[in-house]
């Protein structure tokens, strides 16, 4: 099977169709320059939880809120900052995200995923399985958003939430880039706990301690035994 040699960089290829950049295929043959030394995946940034990307920055904003000892019960509103590009996918349509029917469609709501850490005190895998909760949905009411002026996405993915108690007193927070980037990574024990958050409800008996003891140590193993026999522990 036969096809254009300029795929990538011609007039109707990918970079053309996909990113609308010229400069792409530049770029390209510098990574290609570096293939097999430069290793890319250590600068990604790894999800502290099962949702949106562009959503952990303002849980955490909340949590931090929530730390300095603002009462969840007192928050009577959280108005969000969102950094331009971002409100396509987290805030647009607003009444979808209020009310999303999926719990899919819930992963990409913001004021979903606020009421979800407000009501259970925590985001998990759990919080987005199943049907969208409706006592979620009826929190969900209380979030509000406005584009964020000095916002840098997407080179950055900020945040910044202010919420106001029944007292009409005003706390805000904010974080300028995500948690999980090389600039601000995960501890061992935070990656950890994520790890086993997704594992423990697919994995059986012991198997999840397994599998991140043979991960810890496969670059030093001279077989995949322990790795694949966790992976075959599943309920």
């Amino acid at each position: 099977m036969t096809g254009p040699s300029s795929i990538l960089e011609g007039a109707d290829g990918f970079y053309a169709v996909y990113t609308d950049n010229l400069s792409a295929p530049v770029r390209l043959r510098e990574h290609l320059n570096t293939l097999g030394e430069r290793w890319h995946f250590r600068e990604g940034a790894v999800k502290a939880r099962a949702c949106c990307h562009y959503i952990q920055p303002f849980l955490e904003c909340l949590e931090g809120l929530l730390s300095r000892g603002v009462d969840p019960e007192a928050i009577e509103a959280i108005h969000c900052e969102v950094p331009i590009g971002e409100e396509t996918l987290i805030c647009e349509p607003w009444a979808e995200k209020l009310r999303p029917s999926t719990a899919y469609q819930a992963k990409f709501s913001l004021p979903y995923a606020l009421a979800a850490l407000l009501l259970d005190g925590a985001v998990t895998v759990a919080s987005f399985e199943g049907p969208a909760r409706a006592q979620v949905c009826a929190l969900a009411d209380i979030v509000t958003w406005s584009p964020m002026a000095d916002g840098d996405f997407p080179n950055r993915y900020g945040a910044r939430v202010t919420v106001t108690t029944r007292c009409n007193d005003r706390f805000t927070a904010e974080v300028k880039d995500v948690r999980g980037t090389p600039e601000r990574p995960f501890s061992k024990d935070e990656a950890l706990r994520k790890f086993y958050d997704c594992a423990l409800p697919v994995l059986c008996d012991d198997a999840p301690e397994r599998l991140a003891e043979a991960v810890e140590h496969l670059e030093r193993v001279r077989n995949l035994a322990a790795l694949t026999s966790a992976l075959r522990c599943v309920r």
